[in-house]
């Protein structure tokens, strides 16, 4: 098989560049082979070269970011794709939507490595001194001295 190659063709509008298989058999009408052609060619010029020769003011980078258009026109909304499911029947596989599922769930892993320990927080402020137990019970309602608050317990 021949290798793919550009064969430039020289015309009024400028060339005209066509990919072609070349053989050994293939001759161009001036007698001489493709390969012969293509072996004795300049090389041509590049897209931005082109670019500027056609008054393209600019960096190479400046024209390849002129190369991008405007947005296009949202397509059509296309065809519903297959569902999983689906997919994993055509792949082979049978049974049922529940089947597929739990086909999805793989064997339980090793437990992984205990973390190390985190540091101790720092201590806390004391709190405000609270009412002694008599002072709640006197503010329950009771009354008396704290023997009868201590009386009251037995």
């Amino acid at each position: 098989m021949g290798k793919i190659r550009q064969y430039k063709e020289p015309g009024k509008a400028g060339e005209r560049i066509y990919p072609v298989t070349v053989t050994p058999a293939v001759y161009r009408p001036d007698g001489t082979t493709v390969e012969e052609a293509l072996n004795n060619r300049e090389p041509g010029a590049s897209a931005y070269e082109v670019a500027l020769q056609n008054g393209f003011e600019g960096t190479e980078e400046e024209w390849l970011a002129s190369l991008k258009g405007e947005t296009g026109n949202k397509g059509d909304t296309g065809a519903d794709g297959k569902s999983a499911y689906q997919s994993w029947l055509d792949l082979g596989n049978t049974g049922t939507e529940a089947d597929f599922i739990a086909s999805l769930k793989g064997e339980t892993g090793a437990d992984g490595t205990n973390g190390t320990n985190g540091k101790d927080g720092a201590d806390g402020k004391d709190g405000a001194d609270g009412k002694s137990a008599y002072q709640s019970w006197l503010d329950l309602g009771n009354t008396g001295t704290e023997a009868d608050f201590i009386a009251s317990l037995k």
